[in-house]
């Protein structure tokens, strides 16, 4: 059977690539978030990019390719019929559809009607019903109508595009859902309007979750990749392996003359750029703004992201010898404090392990984002930290720090490594969250 690769030309394949394969990342934040579930989720994005290359002959170039690419998945996640876990578990797979990519990916009411071949009115019905069940503890009060009226608005209400002669209906059925009188004040710490809020956190948290790594956007890549580029590719990498083959020798005996004259002089500056940058390094600064930028893009910034403390460790561990140090990973002891991934930070010559904690009990404030907690370690020890008040508990020593943006509770794991966990929790959080070793 012939790839569907094989029936578009070389240029069909680059419009492929340029226009869609860009969107992998997004079908799979969508597909993860319906399923919960990484494995299917994966596979069914690869489902929708070969399915969305078969039909290629039908897309229109006018059409938004990640409109497109959402359509595809919805029909994928349809067909496969998955079982879904996590916050979603109770919607229908119409239900899910809706609210998943209403409130995730600005996805439109009419838009959506489109993508499941309904009318506008059936579409709005699926993201209020939606929306109902995964506010529910919060609706306690009103007919159905207010109910849907409030739930209905609340998008236009938050983003302050609400019309006039609508807004003041809103609040009226707002406050009689909540079953107090109704009121002209700002709404803004409304539990209705805080408890939508948190809606959206969560399943922003659940999309976090799903981001692709390069090896999977590389084999969605090859999907649409012409027969004749592989074979150029692999004859190349085979060409340069033979001329590599074939100047070792000469190679070898140059090397060995270089790194005699060279040894000297290496270690001379090295050791003369370690400790000029070593002097230049201010960990509570530049971690700080670490910790500062993850909160603000985790998504984005994390080398590893994933959910699991044993895939961190191992993650952190195959690194150790290029970390130069003994990385440490920790077990939250705290309910609602998750892992979410971890990278590896580039401040030549030190690298620093990086372990980040999602605090989803930040979720419960409407006027607060997600916030993180981000474990540090680097070579070191307390004597290269400015001194702190200390705190002994089960023999190990902390140093404690704070600053206008994060706490901080620093230790050190043996003679060479010095950690920082940093985060906006208090600081009796942090120390005993240090506490705990993987």
């Amino acid at each position: 059977m012939p790839l569907a690769k094989d029936s578009l030309n070389e240029s069909q394949l680059k419009d492929f690539q340029d226009r869609f394969v860009p969107q992998a990342e997004t079908v799979n934040e969508y597909l993860g978030t319906l399923t919960g579930s990484a494995k299917e989720a994966y596979q069914l994005t690869k489902l929708t990019f070969q399915n969305l290359l078969s039909d290629f002959h039908r897309t229109n170039e006018q059409e938004s390719a990640k409109l497109v690419c959402l359509e595809r998945a919805t029909e994928a996640f349809f067909k496969a019929k998955p079982e879904s876990s996590g916050i979603l578990s109770k919607l229908s797979p119409k239900e899910k559809v809706s609210v998943v990519l209403t409130e995730c990916f600005g996805v439109s009411v009419q838009e959506i009607a489109e993508m499941l071949s309904c009318e506008l009115v059936t579409s709005r019905a699926l993201l209020a019903s939606g929306r109902k069940s995964l506010m529910s503890g919060s609706l306690k009060h009103g007919s159905e109508k207010e109910k849907s009226l409030v739930i209905g608005y609340m998008s236009d209400y938050l983003g302050e595009e609400i019309p006039d002669k609508k807004l003041l209906n809103f609040k009226k059925a707002l406050s009689v859902v909540e079953g107090e009188k109704p009121s002209s004040e700002d709404l803004e710490d409304s539990p209705v309007v805080q408890a939508f809020i948190k809606m959206r956190y969560e399943l922003d948290a659940v999309r976090a979750k799903f981001a692709l790594d390069l090896d999977q956007i590389e084999s969605i890549q090859i999907l649409a990749e012409e027969p004749k580029s592989i074979l150029a590719r692999e004859h190349k990498a085979l060409e340069i392996l033979g001329v590599a083959e074939s100047k070792q020798l000469l190679l070898r005996w140059l090397l060995a003359i270089i790194i005699l004259v060279g040894v000297g002089c290496v270690l001379l500056l090295g050791q003369s750029r370690i400790e000029q940058s070593t002097k230049d390094f201010d960990p509570l600064l530049y971690l700080g703004n670490e910790t500062e930028a993850f909160e603000y893009d985790y998504r984005n910034r994390l080398d590893f992201p994933v959910r699991g403390i044993e895939e961190v460790y191992n993650f952190l561990k195959t690194r150790k010898q290029v970390l130069g140090h003994n990385p440490v990973v920790l077990s939250p002891p705290i309910a609602g404090v998750n892992v979410l991934g971890a990278s590896v930070l580039d401040y030549d010559p030190r690298k620093v392990s990086a372990v980040l904690y999602l605090d989803e009990r930040s979720l419960d404030l409407a006027d607060s984002g997600p916030e993180v907690v981000a474990l540090y370690c680097y070579d070191g020890n307390f004597k290269s930290l400015e001194k702190a008040p200390q705190t002994n508990k089960n023999g190990q020593t902390f140093q404690s720090y704070t600053s206008k943006r994060f706490n901080m509770v620093a230790f050190e794991n043996g003679e060479e490594t010095i950690c920082m966990l940093m985060g906006r929790m208090s600081g009796a959080d942090l120390l005993k969250m240090a506490s705990q070793r993987y």
